[in-house]
């Protein structure tokens, strides 16, 4: 809507910057950001797949459980009693993000929220999901019923808090 229906022009007068800001929208979302893009765009692109990320787990750490994912999830139980599917625990375990088209349970769409941590670009950013304790907050917002899957859960908490603890220390 900011290109196709001119309204940039509210936000900014100048043009100059149109190309970044489009190629930053574009790529904020994608499961990797596009190749070949310049140090300038591909600097704008990180910055906000990071904020987008962070900001989703903000939000996800209060929002109403039938808000968080409309028409997939509906109660708390909903998420409770689901299970992890081979395909995202194991994508986990590979410290990658999470495939939107790999997600098939309740529970793979919260996963592939936690592992967002895997696409993060800056060392502030790491900071600032381990101050907020996002990782954890958001495990602990269900209480796994399947004794399998809390096993897994506990496994993902692991491994995202180690690879924050990780990234932080090295940069």
């Amino acid at each position: 809507m900011l290109f196709e229906k001119g309204m940039i022009r509210k936000f900014i007068e100048d043009s100059q910057y149109d190309n970044i800001i489009k190629k930053a929208i574009e790529n904020h979302s994608r499961l990797e950001i596009e190749e070949n893009l310049d140090e300038r765009t591909l600097l704008h692109s990180k910055i906000i797949r990071d904020a987008d990320k962070i900001d989703n787990y903000r939000v996800k750490k209060d929002e109403k459980i039938d808000a968080i994912f409309p028409k997939r999830v509906n109660k708390i139980e909903d998420m409770e009693e689901s299970n992890l599917s081979d395909k995202v625990y194991n994508t986990i375990l590979d410290k990658k993000c999470v495939d939107i088209h790999d997600r098939v349970t309740p529970l793979d769409f919260w996963v592939c929220i936690l592992a967002f941590t895997f696409d993060l670009n800056f060392n502030v950013s790491y900071k600032i999901v381990k101050e907020n304790d996002y990782i954890n907050v958001l495990i602990d917002r269900f209480e796994y019923r399947d004794i399998e899957t809390k096993n897994r859960m506990e496994r993902v908490r692991k491994i995202i808090n180690e690879f924050i603890m990780k990234k932080i220390q090295n940069k």
